[in-house]
This record gives structure tokens, sequence and C-alpha cells, in this order.
């Protein structure tokens, strides 16, 4: 997140599960994901999803080739 940019949606998702509703919930915002934001949202329990990991991390794509 420092050293990318990574939009909601698009390549980054956070996501809530709701136990009184039973669904998942979206908690992204608009435009650029701010690392100090979606540490907040994964403290508060929100999952992290990034797309496509191995975009961002040489490490990442040598273990999946």
């Amino acid at each position: 997140l420092r050293d990318n940019t990574l939009e909601y949606g698009e390549n980054i998702d956070l996501t809530f599960y709701n136990p009184t509703t039973f669904k998942k919930e979206r908690h992204n915002q608009e435009g650029r994901a701010r690392p100090a934001v979606v540490w907040d949202a994964y403290n508060e329990g929100c999952s992290v999803r990034i797309l496509n990991p191995h975009t961002y991390s040489t490490s990442v794509w040598k273990l999946l080739s």
C-alpha cells in the first residue's frame, strides 16, 4: 500500500461479516486505499482481499510461477 496505488473495488476489498444479518458487508471507500485506513478496518474485524497480489510482489510472483 505504501509502494503501490491500490484502488478500492479494483485492486483491494474490505469485507465484514455481520453475524446479526448473516451477510457480508463491503467497507470499501472511494479512491486509493491508504495503509492506516486498511489497518483500522482490519483491526475492527474486516477481511482484506488484494486482487492479483503477484502484481505487487516479486516474491509472490515467483512462488506462484
